[in-house]
């Protein structure tokens, strides 16, 4: 476990801006007592940011972005256990978990780290992959939700060719003070999350801790696993526990504000092995350790009438360790990996405004520093390498854009955006230096909007996803070949899109093409994996949105992705699908309210069939599936004479549908959760 007094240590180093937003506060307070210039419309700028998220339906569209939300309230309601349970109810979202165990989301087909993942601002992917469990950020902790991809600005920083925004729970839902969540479900689920809130004047604190646990995770009766698998009801090795807390304040005043979080998570587990494959080709791991600490300070404040500055600081601390087990009993440790990932951020934004008009320049810098240590055993428990060094890999990612718009004519807008994103390996292990990346950013987009309820955009942009330090260094405890040789991935974005909104319901639909030269990819080398760039790839298709009002107790959400995911070859007898990429993916939802205290819905999810590579690295077919999930609320208000108590269901594949999304690898079967909440 992470010792809390150690990752406080790191605080000091949030000092500088906490000093210069105090610094910037101050002046402008004295702007204030003086009269001497007027706030500006904040929430009317014309150029969008990270840290601006809230409901779709009152949200700007901007012409280089195709962006959805999920509200507090509407986040509230799914009762998630993590992140990816939240972020799955959004459009052209596909949740999958690899053979590491980490739960990952790769939005329109595109890869997996080409996303960014932010939480109040804050970059939680660990650079050394530019990856994040999904798992590790529980929902508790989060409000609202949002989402942005196409051609994305300058400031969501290097490698974001798609983000998701994850904004800190300020404040809790139909309460002023406190909430207690206390649930139970099948494989042993089992989960209490306490959230206490205190509100004085403009001063905002909310406190949360959180337990989770379960034995596993369910499989489907229809499942017959060729190997590893004993037990007919949950998958081998997939037992979870978490422990989290969290801690928000805010203060806002009508020209500035500040805020600082911290969260953190202590995690153990298992993760399931690949059950297509004999045992010398799989991984038999567990993570005793897998535990994350973030601490954040953002703010921003008005300069004068016509500018405004944002910023953002953060540290994180990653440690996580490996056990590697000989076969799938997990009795006997051949080899175990320690991680340390030390990474802290900046980002700013400074926003001018003219008369129909916005300019933005925008900075971000990270600094990472990974320690990796290896040690090997025999069958005896013996370490064979006990004097292993610790290798040290660092780098620093810059990146820096200026973002123009322009009201061209009533109601046109025009957007340009240009920068550089850079990275420097500073530290590569005992393996010489390799040489630094600096990739051009480019993105223009136009909206217009034809009246209130009709909006028309379309973008074009360019933008590369630099190789991190695991891709050309990480041998993943002798699975990998190194590749030190690889060349950043460049992308070409566009997208044209129009949304709709008239009465109680909207539809947003965008047509994408999203064509990369030099895609990082895998190949197999005697028995072992090894990262190269393919000649490249391309991911076209259309993504459909849509909510309906059909009454004041009923409503729908349609979505809808089909793509067509190829690389490119230079041969007929090369395969041209990509790994894991559904075809195409769907979700219906069903919302009735039926009396005033109680509320259902259903919900079918699709996902079309894929490729997946078999043990010799052959291309598979994947079949298509359709899970149906429900969920049932019931306020107990009419029993107990207060809105204090409430009694909620939620059940996932309760068809028992059996889907593999990664060659061997099967999602979860059916599952259940039955939940209590007080809140007072």
């Amino acid at each position: 476990m992470t010792n809390p007094r150690d990752a406080f240590n790191v605080l000091p180093q949030l000092a500088v801006l906490s000093v210069a937003i105090a610094a910037v506060n101050t002046q402008v307070f004295a702007s204030e007592s003086e009269g001497t210039h007027t706030e500006p419309a904040r929430q009317e700028r014309l150029l969008e940011t990270v840290l601006v998220t809230g409901n779709q339906s009152q949200a700007k569209k901007v012409a280089s972005e195709t962006q959805y939300f999920l509200s507090a309230e509407e986040t509230d309601l799914i009762r998630g256990i993590s992140s990816e349970d939240l972020i799955a109810k959004l459009p052209s979202a596909n949740i999958t978990t690899n053979s590491r165990g980490e739960t990952l989301v790769n939005i329109r087909g595109a890869g997996e780290r080409q996303l960014a993942v932010f939480f109040n601002g804050a970059l939680v992917n660990v650079p050394w992959d530019n990856r994040y469990d999904l798992e590790l950020l529980p929902a508790n902790a989060i409000s609202s939700v949002a989402t942005a991809t196409g051609t994305l600005s300058p400031q969501y920083g290097v490698n974001a060719l798609s983000a998701v925004s994850l904004q800190p729970k300020t404040e809790l839902q139909n309460s002023d003070n406190f909430q207690i969540d206390a649930q139970f479900g099948s494989q042993q689920q089992r989960g209490v999350d306490v959230v206490g809130s205190i509100k004085r004047h403009e001063h905002d604190f909310i406190l949360g801790l959180g337990s989770y646990e379960r034995d596993g995770v369910s499989l489907s009766n229809d499942a017959n696993l060729e190997f590893h698998q004993t037990d007919n009801d949950v998958r081998t090795n997939t037992d979870y526990d978490r422990q989290n807390l969290f801690f928000h304040y805010g203060y806002e005043q009508s020209t500035w504000d500040i805020s600082a979080s911290v969260i953190y998570a202590d995690i153990e587990r298992g993760i399931a092995p690949e059950s297509d494959r004999p045992a010398d080709d799989v991984r038999f791991w567990r993570y005793p350790k897998a535990d994350t600490f973030m601490a954040i300070v953002s703010g921003s404040a008005v300069i004068n009438a016509n500018s405004e500055i944002t910023a953002t600081a953060w540290v994180q601390d990653y440690q996580q360790t490996i056990n590697s087990y000989t076969d799938s009993s997990y009795s006997i440790i051949d080899a175990v990996q320690e991680d340390d990932d030390q990474t802290q951020g900046l980002r700013f934004i400074y926003t001018y405004d003219f008369d129909l008009a916005s300019l933005n320049f925008s900075g971000n810098y990270l600094h990472s520093e990974h320690d990796q240590k290896e040690t090997d055993f025999d069958p005896a428990g013996f370490a064979l390498n006990p004097d292993a060094p610790t290798l040290k890999y660092s780098q620093d990612l810059i990146s820096t854009g200026l973002d123009f718009e322009a009201q061209l004519v009533e109601g046109v807008s025009l957007e340009l955006g240009a920068g550089i994103d850079s990275v420097h390996y500073i530290d590569t292990g005992e393996l010489p230096g390799i040489d630094n990346f600096s990739e051009p950013v480019l993105r223009a987009g136009i909206a217009w909007q034809v009246n209130d309820s009709f909006t028309l955009r379309g973008a074009v942009g360019e933008k590369s996803r630099l190789p991190t330090l695991r891709e050309l260094f990480g041998a993943a405890l002798n699975r990998f070949l190194i590749n030190p040789d690889l060349k950043p991935e460049t992308i070409v974005s566009t997208e044209v899109g129009f949304d709709w909104h008239f009465y109680q319901n909207n539809i947003s639909v965008t047509l994408f093409d999203q064509n990369l030269d030099d895609t990082i990819d895998q190949r197999r080398v005697d028995g072992l994996r090894q990262r190269i760039n393919l000649k490249g790839s391309q991911v076209t298709g259309i993504e459909f949105n849509s909510h309906w009002g059909i009454s004041d107790s009923l409503s729908l959400i349609a979505q809808a992705t089909i793509t067509d995911a190829r690389r490119k070859v230079s041969s007929s007898e090369e395969p041209d699908v990509l790994s894991e990429r559904p075809e195409n993916f769907a979700r219906l939802q069903l919302d009735y309210q039926f009396q005033s205290d109680k509320s259902l819905y259903l919900e079918a999810q699709h996902r079309g069939k894929s490729f997946s590579p078999d043990p010799s690295g052959d291309f598979q077919e994947l079949d298509d599936a359709t899970l149906i999930n429900l969920g049932l609320d019931w306020n107990l208000e009419s029993l107990t004479g207060n809105n204090q108590m409430s009694l909620y269901l939620r059940a996932e594949n309760i068809t028992d549908e059996f889907y593999l999304p990664q060659s061997g690898l099967p999602a979860a079967g059916m599952s259940y959760r039955v939940g209590a909440r007080f809140q007072y």
